[in-house]
């Protein structure tokens, strides 16, 4: 019984007129009796709930209405932004409804994805259902598997039918073989001539050749599989958006002027395209997406001209290797060529771009970007991405003054020097990037990072899998002074260096006063910790990672934000520093697979310490008996290596009365252990746990 109340409760979903009603119903019941109820209300939603309900749909404007069920019927769980490309291609004002809808509490946006309550989504699916009960073709939207089949089988009269939604679940065990069959006969779209939404995925549909689709259409998804062939008759049509995966798409290519209205192209695995389609007669194209198209040469110089283009996207397209010589498209906002190995060459920029503001080249055969890149004005983000060849990028690039983001990954690059060049531009540098990730990109020096003053919002830095010795952001004392140089580079907050085989030492952190993170992992080389890292006032994550011949470190630590130490697998690192003040605020301590043979007696002052772990040390690691000073310590874990744990009971220090308080969790597998009398008193653990 306690099932079937969980079990209306959810149906209910917390709606108090829905717990009333379904209370009176089943009050007194048998157990059979209500399980009979419930599955009829969940098919079949009940009358009275849907009445009370139905009054704030009647109140809506026709515009809230046609929203409303297009969401209960088709949308719940989806992100707001694509709904609202999807219905204003309907002609409808999503944005102005969505905002009545929600003041009507009919549905929630959260985090961008639209919500609805069960109830209220059933009801929306009632109003359409009882716009005719026995023939799915008289009904305004269909959903259903059966109701569409039903309705796509035969062309027997006109069919009320303006949107169409069907996407059946697919195993994820076997994706390619839970396809759901789907017989469309091949007139069965042009008797519904109120069709506006054509939206199916994870269908496979058998018939072999042209399937004829209203000009009325606007919006058309296929992601499936099958040999048809969608086609449209002749005319003006009104589709604003195709969205097309495994399809034949020759026929829409081939009267593409024909499409005035639309906007959005998103072509994937189109084995036939081998140029795209001259887009000069569609005006009003904002998005092109043409992704896996194993066969695609050419794109076509249309793209390059295009006043309305935004997003141009080329990914996994192996053959491309045809692609215009200039690039004018004005309003152009998003270029990404992605995984096209036979292009060689980025296109000129002769005018100013002054809409482009994102820009990825990857896994491609490029060996420069042109000198007009310095056109590209508005440029924000830039991420260039493991190439064989050295990329080489011009000293104007310090044009690019908007520039906030650089990522390079697995490519020699060559960056121009600051100091190389009398031009002017060079001197400015990119007073807006606070990102640079030039990733293993077999960098040996950085001078062009001298100049911090020519780089002031940079707030990550990350250079790792290059071949440099050392990181001099403590800057050239004939060009800067020290006063300048703590104020110029006041915004770098992370800094990364992983697989800097050449690194020697950690670079001095004083010109770096906000800096929160350091992370040095995989340095093999790395030797000397750089003595202004036991100082540093705002430093909060310290980590030294596989650094294996890491040996000079301060001999006192006093960072006193400092929250997450980390020495792991520092094999050559002996000595653990002195902690002179107490540090509040360090938490987390890791010293994995090090030299270390004792911690120091002022391992005390970490007084908010609550994490501790000890692993893997080749030598006898002494624990100071004013470890039981550590009173917020929750957590102590060594392993496979021998410790001495000081006894509660061999001194007078008034500490080791006291234990380990707020101890939950102790881990000393395979230490060696040949005695615990630290433990005989388990009144000194009293929230041990494991």
């Amino acid at each position: 019984m306690t099932n079937l109340v969980n079990s209306v409760l959810n149906h209910a979903g917390g709606l108090p007129l829905a717990l009333e009603v379904l209370g009176s119903c089943l009050r007194g019941k048998r157990e059979d009796v209500w399980e009979s109820t419930l599955t009829k209300v969940s098919r079949i939603p009940n009358k009275t709930i849907n009445d009370v309900l139905k009054i704030s749909y009647d109140g809506l404007e026709e515009n809230e209405q046609e929203i409303f069920l297009d969401v209960a019927c088709f949308f719940k769980w989806n992100d707001s932004e694509y709904i609202k490309k999807v219905l204003d291609s309907c002609d409808l004002e999503t944005t102005a409804g969505l905002d009545i809808l929600i003041e009507r509490s009919l549905i929630s946006i959260d985090y961008g994805i639209l919500q609805m309550h069960d109830l209220i989504q059933s009801m929306g699916m009632d109003i359409v259902r009882q716009e005719c009960r026995d023939d799915p073709r008289s009904r305004s939207r269909l959903w259903r598997y059966d109701d569409i089949a039903d309705a796509l089988s035969s062309d027997v009269g006109d069919c009320a039918v303006k949107a169409i939604v069907l996407e059946p679940p697919k195993l994820k065990e076997l994706p390619e073989l839970e396809l759901k069959e789907l017989s469309i006969h091949p007139n069965a779209f042009p008797k519904m001539r109120k069709l506006r939404l054509l939206i199916l995925r994870n269908v496979h549909i058998s018939f072999h050749g042209p399937i004829c689709l209203p000009n009325q259409l606007r919006w058309m998804e296929f992601d499936g599989s099958g040999p048809w062939i969608p086609k449209f008759p002749s005319g003006q049509k009104k589709l604003v958006s195709i969205v097309m995966r495994k399809g034949t798409i020759t026929e829409v290519v081939k009267h593409f002027k024909d499409f005035q209205q639309l906007r959005y192209i998103e072509l994937r695995d189109c084995e036939s395209l081998v140029s795209t389609p001259d887009i000069s007669c569609n005006p009003n194209l904002e998005e092109m997406k043409l992704w896996n198209c194993n066969n695609l040469v050419e794109a076509h110089e249309s793209i390059a001209y295009h006043d309305k283009l935004q997003v141009l996207h080329f990914k996994w397209c192996p053959e491309l290797c045809v692609f215009p010589n200039v690039l004018k498209s004005k309003t152009l906002q998003d270029l990404k060529l992605s995984n096209c190995p036979k292009l060689e060459r980025f296109p000129d920029i002769p005018d100013e771009l002054r809409g482009l503001k994102k820009l990825s080249i990857r896994h491609n055969a490029l060996k420069e970007l042109p000198t007009s890149i310095k056109n590209l004005v508005s440029l924000e983000k830039i991420h260039l991405h493991m190439g064989e060849n050295p990329i080489s990028r011009p000293s104007n690039n310090y044009e690019l003054q908007k520039l906030q983001w650089f990522k390079s990954f697995l490519r020699r690059i060559v960056f121009p020097n600051l100091w190389n060049s009398t031009d002017p531009c060079m001197k400015i540098g990119l007073p807006n990037s606070y990102v640079s990730n030039p990733l293993n990109c077999n960098l040996s020096q950085v001078e062009f990072l001298e100049d911090l003053s020519c780089f002031p919002l940079l707030k990550i830095l990350i250079l790792s899998g290059n071949i440099i010795t050392s990181l001099s952001i403590s800057i050239k004392r004939d060009r800067l002074s020290t006063s300048s140089i703590s104020k110029d580079f006041k915004q770098l907050k992370y800094v990364k260096l992983s697989d800097c085989e050449s690194l020697v030492i950690t670079p001095n952190l004083s010109c770096a006063p906000n800096l929160e993170e350091l992370k040095l992992w995989n340095c093999k080389n790395l030797v000397e910790a750089h003595e202004s890292i036991a100082n540093h006032d705002r430093l909060q994550v310290l980590h030294f990672k596989w650094c294996h011949e890491l040996r000079v470190f301060p001999n006192v630590l006093k960072s006193k934000n400092l929250q997450d130490l980390n020495f792991s697998v520092c094999s050559k690192f002996e000595r653990f520093p002195d902690i002179p003040h107490e540090l509040r605020c360090l938490k987390r301590l890791y010293i994995l697979h090090t030299a270390i043979k004792e911690l120091p007696t002022s391992i005390e002052n970490l007084v908010s310490l609550k994490i501790m772990l000890l692993d893997i040390c080749k030598n006898s690691v002494s624990i100071p008996s004013n470890i039981y000073k550590l009173q917020n310590l929750q957590s102590f874990k060594s392993a496979f290596g021998p410790i001495v744990f000081p006894n509660l009971t061999d001194s007078a220090n008034p500490c080791m009365k006291v234990g380990l308080s707020n101890l939950k969790f102790l881990d000393l597998r395979n230490c060696n252990l040949s005695e615990v009398e630290f433990l005989e008193d388990l009144s000194c653990f009293p929230c041990w746990k494991t």
